[in-house]
């Protein structure tokens, strides 16, 4: 019976120092990959993935991505830009139409806006920004910048390949208190994503 309990100890013990291990590779790797600005300034398009609204308001993490596209075209005015997200839960309105108000309302040209208003995650942000992006340049030969938080640059860039198309990076940041959830939330994704869920 000590010896089946000490087993058991020695298990949990040894669960919880690969988990940790685990956990602080995947953090090299989703921070290796999100300090990498990836960019050329001269893409066709830019690509600016939705965040969760409170209501209809822009939260700060959305805000930090549309601020980078609004540099972003300082840059590079004439490219074209989609901003990718649906309605949620808890929200009152699309993602894309309160980003597009937003870099609007900053002095971006609405003609040159589309909105993508129809994915919940990002499978479905690449998926359907696609379908557009196809529209947009009937012949394919296209060059798309994707402005997203660094943390969760790794992951767009893998789902942006699986969709059919490569991105650059413009990475925006995060704010250092939100790293513990927003790190290990983005692990578990990831590892949703590797095993094809």
């Amino acid at each position: 019976m000590i010896f089946e309990k000490f087993r058991f100890k020695r298990f949990i013990l040894i669960s919880l120092i690969c988990a940790g291990i685990f956990f602080v590779g995947m953090f090299v790797l989703i921070k290796s990959h999100s300090m990498k600005d990836t960019t050329a300034f001269n893409e066709d398009c830019v690509l600016v993935l939705g965040f969760g609204l409170k209501g209809d308001k822009i939260r700060p993490a959305l805000q930090y991505r549309l601020d980078k596209c609004i540099d972003y075209l300082q840059h590079n005015p004439k490219a074209k830009v989609i901003v990718s997200g649906g309605q949620g839960r808890g929200e009152t309105i699309c993602e894309s139409v309160a980003m597009k108000r937003y870099l609007v309302s900053k002095g971006a040209d609405a003609e040159k806006i589309i909105e993508e208003n129809r994915s919940k995650n990002t499978r479905q942000n690449m998926l359907y920004s696609k379908i557009i992006l196809d529209t947009i340049f009937p012949l394919g030969n296209y060059s798309v910048a994707c402005i997203t938080t660094d943390f969760h640059s790794y992951r767009a860039n893998k789902l942006s390949k699986k969709a059919g198309f490569s991105v650059s990076h413009y990475n925006a940041k995060t704010d250092w208190y939100s790293y513990p959830v927003c790190y290990f939330r983005e692990v578990l994704s990831i590892v949703k994503m590797w095993i094809g869920f």
